[in-house]
């Protein structure tokens, strides 16, 4: 009896075996086509049957995250991990849930435990994935040299890693001891390994048989991934409200799937309307050359969601980068980027640009003001009797360099404080507060806020008498903010773009003298402000009428200045035509 009973379990585990493989099978197929919940549902009978099986625990917190429930995720997640410490497939799975969660601590320690639990090198192809991932939540904790080396590490591996080296590029963009000709080398690294071999591809694509006539009514299309509520569609949105219709059809095409109501206000003010999100490249560029488009604007550059590789297969006979990137795109393909003589100074700039340059008169940034900021409130320092220094840039711009700098000023200036907004997770607020301390500011100077809603921020920018620029990656909407709720902006000027973004504004705004060449400039501009209180109530009382005054805000002053470049370049191919 024994015997037989023996044979009989022995008989059922390869048939309780089949059973799960073929419900794994039926479950990777619907998780393949789309039918998360059904597959969900296959996932959990595999569960039943091997409560252990770890590819099924994997795919249900897959499945989970795909559907936007990152908590159940992470339960599938950490219950794979409990199983089996060693999965780097859960540590990068949980690495991902905290970073998108802000959390970016959690996520390097999540990638770290996943690489070691590879037992190869950082630059081993097989650990692209983490290592990229690693130097991302990295670069987002304010510590960019870390993530460029973890970035060079893919690299290694794999030199056409597109994520990576796209990553190393804003990378170095924070980082202050990348020098502008390194940075330079690095964009037309990319172009040549990306645009290159597609250029080859298309090599009749740099025909167009659009009417080469100077004064006729132009098509203008405006590509991008940020048309959402995001900095960039605040910015165009002025530029799209005062086109001038008679002289300009304006066509947008939206790289993101998903709207909100910015992207119904947007669509609304442009008379076509492609989403591209589900396009390939060679059918958006299609798409593009059927709208017989005249100039082609990307307004993402190097950012998440931008189509670059459709700016590279030349859809249009005019390409322009302007906004989304304050640098080159490296393309040869892209023919001019906009910007202004103050961010990118003439006979300097052009030097770290594959673009010809095309300045606007004033600024590049024309300034929507939120229609939800409050009123100027009075200057807080005349209530408190101290000056509070603020910053409300994200964390990834708060390098060591910046944090000793701001250190310096408190140390200069002992009666004041300093509020730090924007530090997401606890150990990363431990960790400013910390090098700030450790640079030589009192802990009784300091003050670290996390994440804030919209309305919480324009209440702490009212407890604020000056703003403390970060660098060599200035803040820009920011900065407008800043100025909005009347507050001056300490800056750093750097060599050229991202490093120049505030002292744009500031020179627009006819406030030059907050802006520092050096350190120790910056520091006495800092204690020249703070030693003059009736000078900052009359700053913060004026602000808003001089940014009114200055033609920051004013969108059809603006946007008549920014047909007037379009309208250039287009008479010079038409010229050349």
């Amino acid at each position: 009896m024994l015997l037989k009973l023996l044979k009989s379990l022995f008989a059922a585990r390869p048939a309780h075996r089949d059973t799960a493989e073929a419900l794994m099978a039926r479950a990777n197929q619907a998780m393949g086509t789309g039918d998360l919940r059904g597959a969900i549902d296959q996932f959990n009978s595999v569960l039943a049957l091997d409560a252990g099986h770890e590819d099924a625990l994997l795919n249900l917190g897959m499945c989970h995250a795909m559907l936007g429930d990152m908590n159940k995720a992470g339960q599938w997640f950490n219950r794979l991990l409990t199983l089996n410490p060693s999965s780097a497939a859960a540590h990068m799975n949980l690495g991902s849930i905290a970073l998108s969660g802000h959390r970016f601590t959690v996520a390097a320690q999540h990638y770290a435990a996943g690489l070691a639990a590879t037992g190869q090198a950082r630059d081993a192809p097989a650990n692209a994935g983490l290592t990229n991932s690693l130097g991302l939540s990295l670069q987002r904790r304010g510590l960019p040299d870390e993530a460029i080396a973890c970035f060079r590490d893919v690299l290694r591996g794999q030199p056409d890693h597109h994520d990576a080296r796209t990553n190393l590029l804003f990378a170095m963009q924070h980082a202050p001891s990348v020098k502008p000709e390194e940075l330079f080398a690095e964009f037309r690294n990319w172009a040549q390994l990306h645009e290159q071999p597609v250029r080859s591809r298309h090599p009749a694509q740099a025909a167009h048989s659009n009417p080469a006539d100077p004064a006729r009514r132009l098509r203008i299309g405006y590509v991008s991934g940020d048309f959402f509520q995001h900095a960039v569609a605040n910015f165009i949105e002025p530029v799209l409200r005062h086109h001038d219709r008679s002289a300009y059809e304006v066509y947008c095409y939206s790289n993101r799937e998903h709207a909100d109501a910015q992207t119904e206000i947007l669509r609304g003010l442009s008379e076509h309307w492609r989403n591209i999100a589900r396009l390939d490249d060679d059918a958006a560029a299609q798409q593009i050359r059927s709208d017989s488009i005249d100039i082609l604007i990307d307004l993402s550059s190097h950012t998440f969601g931008n189509r670059l590789m459709v700016f590279a297969r030349k859809p249009a006979p005019v390409q322009i980068t302007y906004l989304g990137y304050p640098a080159t795109t490296g393309l040869t393909s892209i023919d001019y980027r906009i910007t202004d003589a103050v961010a990118d100074p003439p006979g300097v700039a052009e030097r770290y640009h594959s673009e010809k340059l095309l300045r606007l008169p004033r600024s590049q940034w024309c300034y929507r003001p939120k229609p939800e900021a409050p009123p100027l409130s009075p200057l807080p320092a005349l209530r408190t009797g101290r000056i509070m220094f603020g910053s409300f840039n994200n964390l990834a711009k708060l390098n060591s360099e910046t944090l000793r700098l701001w250190a310096r000023v408190l140390q200069a200036l002992p009666q004041t404080g300093m509020t730090v907004a924007c530090v997401t997770d606890h150990a990363s607020r431990l960790r400013v507060a910390d090098a700030l301390i450790g640079y030589g500011a009192a802990p009784a100077q300091i003050r670290i806020l996390g994440t804030l809603e919209d309305a919480e921020f324009w209440r702490v920018r009212e407890e604020i008498d000056i703003v403390l620029d970060a660098f060599p990656y200035n803040g820009t909407t920011t900065t407008c903010e800043a100025l909005w709720a009347g507050l001056p902006v300490v800056t750093l000027a750097g060599s050229h773009g991202a490093a120049r973004n505030t002292t744009s504004l500031l020179h627009a705004v006819g406030l030059q003298e907050l802006v520092a060449d050096s350190a120790e400039q910056y520091i006495a501009i800092a204690a020249e402000l703070a030693g003059d209180i009736g000078k900052l109530a009359a700053m913060r009382s004026g602000m808003r009428q001089r940014l009114l005054d200055c033609g920051l805000c004013d969108g059809p002053r603006f946007t008549g200045e920014l047909e007037a470049l379009y309208r250039s370049v287009w008479t010079v191919w038409c010229a050349e035509a």
